[in-house]
């Protein structure tokens, strides 16, 4: 006669424990690999950024470099201030380009002048 196991319920009990347990087991070691892999990553990051900051601070020095040696062309200049030649006024628009060039800055604010303009404007040719 063939023998028959029979599982009670106090067995079945038991191997889903028993799952349970190496189910938790794997979990937990791929939660230390998947922490180890995420060290790895934030070292990574780490290098970039501190690779960033060295080039952003060799770029900010050789800009400092260029602007010292663009005003060194305008102290060596003949002109002066007030009345720069068209390099330096180049240099100077690009030093600063908020500030309008010359061409564009109104010549004088005085509302008289402003009229023999517009007069002249409007009688010539």
């Amino acid at each position: 006669m063939k023998n028959v196991v029979r599982l009670t319920r106090k067995d079945l009990w038991e191997r889903q424990l028993l799952q349970n347990l190496s189910l938790s087991d794997r979990l937990r070691n791929h939660t230390l690999e998947d922490i180890s892999s995420l060290s790895d990553d934030l070292q990574h990051i780490s290098f970039v950024v501190k690779s960033i900051q060295t080039n952003y601070q060799a770029v900010l020095e050789e800009n400092q470099r260029l602007k010292s040696l663009l005003m060194g062309l305008i102290d060596g200049c003949y002109c002066w201030e007030g009345n720069r030649c068209p390099n330096c006024r180049a240099i100077l628009a690009t030093l600063n380009p908020e500030q309008p060039a010359i061409s564009e800055q109104p010549k004088n604010s005085d509302p008289s002048i402003a009229k023999i303009r517009r007069f002249v404007d409007n009688h010539e040719g």
